[in-house]
């Protein structure tokens, strides 16, 4: 069974958190609101910090071709073959997809390529570094 969880970047401090997305509900000025929350639990205490609704992302799970995890998030650009790809989940799957080309690859298709250079990541999304 695949792990689940999420990263986001705090609200107030602009620092990446992750473990579950949650949303919560408060009343503000008589109105309903709701706001993306990841939530974590650090021994006997639960932590849940408010995120920027863009930034949240999931895990993916993937392992290179010799069962390594690797770290790598929705959102997450990489450089393969001098082009440039960001994860993507669409219709139940992970994906490479080109941001400079409109051509995509399996994500599980890149993390165990035969000739072992698992590609590394170089920014994602939210903060350009490139």
């Amino acid at each position: 069974m695949r792990e689940i969880k999420f990263r986001g970047k705090r609200k107030d401090t602009g620092e990446w958190v992750y473990g579950c997305y949650t949303i919560n509900f408060t009343l503000s000025s008589q109105y309903l609101e709701a706001g993306p929350y990841i939530e974590w639990i650090d021994g006997d205490t639960l932590h849940s910090e408010e995120v920027i609704p863009e930034t949240v992302g999931e895990y993916t799970n993937l392992e290179d071709k010799n069962g390594v995890a690797l770290n790598w998030w929705e959102g997450d650009k990489f450089r393969i073959d001098g082009h440039v790809y960001t994860i993507v989940f669409d219709k139940g799957c992970i994906w490479f997809d080109g941001i400079d080309m409109p051509y995509r690859y399996t994500a599980d298709s890149v993390a165990k390529r035969k000739n072992g250079n698992v590609p590394k990541v170089i920014g994602n999304i939210h903060e350009e570094k490139l």
